[in-house]
């Protein structure tokens, strides 16, 4: 039975990841197609193929390596023997080139506008934080864990003041890394006093890294789920994309300005271990994922790198305000700082991954 469950979780997670790589390379062909550009093949995955079929002028196939896919282009090499046909990718204008290339990231935030859609059209689970400080849940080792705390533990009081608010503990607490602190806690109709010493940790506060006291416990929360008509729920998923759309790139920016460290960065393994925890909750907490990493997808090709969809469209502004194409050394190169710093990426994500694996 369990590896039933697996084998579905895994097939859940797969098929989630192939739709992303579908969706991104069916906006460049969709595109390419309707500005009369020949697309010579359209592949989901790298390397050998598992299995293909020719429809008209393009091979369709599905490749071993499922980190991505591409569409092949006609005349897309301005050393290739195709440059000069009519159709070839290169002979098209500058805003032709720069919509099927933009259209990859786009179909990745138009997917986005559909999965959370349908996610409100559904039913968004919306938690609500309890006025009163009441626990939901310890933490395995955690200072409350050892101080004896437990779930529906009431926290009445700290350092003999009054707390009324699950706010008021907190905010107490991030201030008191590594200080001893005396707690009131009701428990049914008893009342007992802990010490409990918060021990520093690391959390994201308004997009900025900083260092807070922690005990280790969670807020007893309550969960409703909301469903909106679907004119509303389009709009609603209008808003979240363009809301974790903003939220990633401030998100990316303070990373690079040294606030986030860049060990939140999630690779391939991470990332499937996170589709995999949603495919184990529900259908509808995994297809929201696979919007959020749609959004990444659509954001991180657009970056402006050399081999990524972003590294295109420099090159094409470029050459539009330059009056001519970039020389081919000078993309040569470009593309191999492109590829270093992509690998660069890869490989920081990875460290990540395997450093979360093996410190839990």
């Amino acid at each position: 039975m369990e590896s039933l469950q697996l084998a579905e979780i895994v097939l859940k997670v797969g098929v989630s990841f192939c739709l992303l790589i579908v969706f991104h390379e069916l906006g460049h062909f969709l595109v390419a197609k309707r500005l009369g550009i020949a697309v010579e093949r359209f592949s989901i995955g790298f390397g050998p193929k598992i299995a293909g079929f020719r429809w008209g002028e393009t091979e369709y196939l599905l490749a071993w390596i499922p980190l991505g896919g591409y569409v092949k282009l006609l005349g897309d090499d301005p050393r290739g023997e195709d440059k000069d046909n009519p159709r070839a990718f290169l002979r098209k204008p500058i805003p032709h080139r720069l919509a099927v290339v933009a259209a990859g990231p786009l179909a990745n935030f138009a997917l986005a506008v559909v999965i959370f859609a349908v996610v409100h059209g559904v039913g968004v689970p919306s938690a609500q934080l309890p006025e009163l400080p009441v626990i939901g849940e310890v933490l395995a080792d955690s200072p409350a864990m050892q101080a004896g705390l437990q779930k529906g533990d009431r926290i009445v009081a700290l350092d003999g003041r009054p707390i009324e608010k699950w706010e008021d503990l907190v905010q107490t607490i991030h201030r008191s890394a590594n200080v001893p602190l005396h707690l009131r806690v009701q428990r049914g109709g008893d009342a007992f006093d802990v010490r409990l010493t918060p021990r520093p940790g690391r959390v994201v506060k308004d997009l900025e890294e900083v260092e807070v006291g922690l005990i280790g416990v969670a807020p007893q929360v309550e969960v409703t789920f909301l469903q909106y008509p679907p004119h509303v729920a389009l709009y609603k998923g209008v808003e979240k994309t363009w809301e974790l759309t903003v939220l990633t790139v401030q998100s990316l920016v303070k990373m690079l300005q040294g606030k986030i460290s860049p060990r939140h960065l999630a690779g391939p393994v991470g990332i499937f271990q996170m589709a995999g925890q949603q495919a184990r909750v529900g259908i509808l907490p995994l297809i929201s994922l696979v919007g959020v990493l749609s959004i990444s997808l659509g954001i991180l090709n657009l970056f402006p790198i050399p081999i990524l969809d972003g590294g295109h469209i420099l090159f094409f502004t470029l050459e539009g305000v330059l009056g001519g194409p970039i020389s081919a050394r000078k993309q040569e190169i470009a593309t191999q700082v492109g590829l270093f710093l992509l690998m660069a990426l890869m490989l920081t994500a990875f460290y990540n991954d395997l450093l979360r694996i093996f410190t839990n």
